[in-house]
């Protein structure tokens, strides 16, 4: 009914309100906090000023783009097709019938308005989560499900006590060396007194990229030994999962050519549709694996290329060994990303989500904003191509072994 409807749009405003307050305020004032630790100086003030100080020069200059870009360009311009008529009399019988005399059609008609600055501060959230979900989620989406038959084929194996020592001796000697590297770059670093070049920036992602990877043999090392390989199921399971995510990864390129590009088919909103009509939870339940499948596939796309690209920091995510400010990384990221996702499958499943507080937020507002609405709309012909990219990329190059 309506009452729902109204609550409906409600709970989106309050969630995306939510999302705009950590990107712009929370994760940046900790982000800093954390980046302010100076050990010779322990007071908690010493972090605190740093970090309100920048995070709200980081709120100032956002708010100031968002009204700038808002008052400039902030319209919403409906196109529409506007029909004169004179309609027959007998018509009032049926008003779901009417018979028209003399139909003239208006082509190109325009429906433009001021949208509010919540809209447009959604919508410069969505365009940022497009530049770097069309980079790092292209990539993902070959690199998922690869990278998890991979991690099935490069499993860990049951090794004996003679193949155990031989690698720790491996190890211990790549472990050396590392330690070498690092107090080399943190000699550079002193005599630099804390401003490092573009060259000095690159070694040290080289040496955190360099030390993830021995991390990994190290972690597969004592699986293989210490546990015989590990559970079984687990290692299946990511083979089940990569198969699946090349099923996802295929689906979601050709829904994106045949529906969101080429107007075709909805090929799968049709299935979607279908699901619902056999349980009402099955169409829902798909919904969301295509859409939280995208987010991952972005994380991945992350590590990806923070691994193969030095100049890019890679912030990987681990179970008890987590750096804070990894954590908030993905979280910003995941922030980002999430509002760009959300408008995306809006885009791409219309006709299984229409009427509904998103499809008319994100498609009837911010996808015919002036200027923003044809980014969203091309920039999805960059998804596709990067995604080709990455799957030729990923199957020419693949990822050195971590022996080598």
């Amino acid at each position: 009914g309506i009452n729902a409807e109204y609550m409906g749009a409600v709970l989106w405003q309050v969630i995306l309100l939510i999302i705009v307050g950590f990107v712009i305020v929370i994760i940046p004032f900790c982000m800093f906090y954390y980046e302010a630790y100076d050990p010779d100086n322990k007071g908690i003030f010493s972090q605190l000023g740093p970090a309100v100080g920048y995070t709200l020069m980081s709120v100032i200059v956002f708010t100031a783009f968002l009204l700038l870009l808002w008052y400039t360009v902030g319209d919403v311009d409906i196109k529409y097709t506007a029909y004169q008529a004179i309609m027959r009399n007998e018509t009032l019988i049926d008003a779901y019938v009417p018979v028209c005399a003399d139909c003239k059609m208006q082509e190109n008609a325009s429906l433009m308005f001021k949208c509010s600055i919540f809209v447009y501060a959604i919508a410069l959230m969505a365009f940022v989560g497009w530049i770097l979900f069309v980079f790092f989620g292209g990539i993902g989406l070959s690199a998922l499900p690869i990278d998890l038959v991979l991690e099935w084929k490069n499993r860990p194996i049951p090794m004996t006590m003679i193949e155990y020592g031989r690698k720790k001796t491996k190890i211990g000697q790549a472990s050396q060396r590392l330690l070498d590297k690092g107090d080399k770059i943190e000699e550079e670093c002193r005599k630099m007194g804390g401003k490092m070049s573009a060259s000095l920036k690159r070694r040290i992602n080289e040496f955190k990229n360099e030390v993830a990877v021995v991390e990994e043999v190290f972690r597969k090392t004592e699986i293989a030994h210490k546990k015989q390989g590990g559970s079984p199921w687990i290692a299946w399971a990511k083979l089940v999962m990569g198969i699946l995510g090349v099923g996802l990864s295929i689906l979601w390129v050709i829904h994106i050519c045949i529906y969101n590009l080429a107007d075709r088919h909805p090929f799968l909103n049709e299935m979607f549709i279908k699901l619902d009509a056999t349980f009402a939870l099955f169409g829902t339940i798909a919904y969301a694996s295509f859409t939280f499948y995208l987010l991952w596939a972005t994380i991945k796309g992350v590590l990806k290329v923070g691994l193969r690209l030095l100049f890019f920091e890679v912030h990987p995510m681990k179970v008890g060994d987590t750096l804070m400010n990894s954590f908030l990384f993905n979280c910003l990221l995941v922030m980002f990303v999430s509002v760009t996702v959300t408008q995306f499958s809006a885009q791409s499943f219309r006709p299984y989500a229409k009427q509904t507080a998103v499809d008319s937020l994100f498609i009837t507002y911010i996808q015919n904003l002036r200027g923003l609405g044809y980014i969203f709309h091309y920039v999805q012909y960059v998804l596709v191509i990067i995604a080709g990219i990455g799957m030729v990329l990923v199957i020419i190059c693949p990822a050195k072994k971590p022996e080598t």
